[in-house]
């Protein structure tokens, strides 16, 4: 299988896999170190953060091929990783809501799993990445399924819910990181 590099803009590297163009931003990487560094250097913490990151858009692309409309680019930017669908296909909006949510039902499948054997932090981890995916910000999966029915969350409402967010995920003695990245989110949405 042959497989092109480019070097993009903001993209450092960009290649084909499996007809899926694959990006990798520079913010990937720094929010990898920003975890690393506010982690106390917890690399198993870390490879299971990005397990479960890479198994949420694996919901996503699962239910992207059951309703066969398959992904064109998978992004992994300062957020996390990214799927977007193939614009030669368009799915139902049904689809597409089934497609948006799978994604999180994995990671709550994952907690409701990892709590029954005891695993808390792992959970923890779940439902965190459920969390901040829900969220009404246009650019997270929360956001653009109210979009889907209309609905455009205001930029007011995303930034007070960053700060609430922000604050719960501090309660729950989670790291730094996880605060960043919804802080990146928030960014996003207050750009557009």
């Amino acid at each position: 299988m042959p497989c092109r590099i480019e070097y993009i803009g903001d993209t450092m590297l960009q290649f084909d896999l499996f007809g899926i163009r694959i990006r990798v931003c520079f913010g990937f990487f720094a929010a990898v170190m920003l975890y690393f560094y506010t982690s106390g250097k917890d690399s198993l913490g870390l490879s299971a953060a990005i397990l479960c990151c890479l198994l949420h858009e694996i919901g996503h692309l699962a239910a992207m091929f059951a309703f066969g409309c398959p992904p064109e680019r998978l992004t992994l930017y300062a957020g996390g990783f990214r799927l977007t669908p193939s614009f030669d296909k368009l799915c139902s909006r049904t689809a597409e809501i089934v497609i948006l949510s799978a994604g999180c039902a994995v990671n709550l499948l994952l907690a409701a799993i990892s709590a029954s054997v005891g695993a808390k932090d792992l959970a923890l981890t779940n439902l965190s990445l459920a969390a901040v995916n829900l969220l009404p910000f246009s650019s997270l999966d929360g956001g653009r399924i109210l979009a889907l029915f209309g609905t455009r969350p205001r930029k007011t409402a995303a930034a007070a819910t960053v700060i609430l967010l922000t604050a719960a995920v501090f309660s729950f003695g989670l790291t730094p990181a996880s605060a960043a990245v919804i802080a990146f989110a928030a960014a996003a949405e207050l750009l557009l």
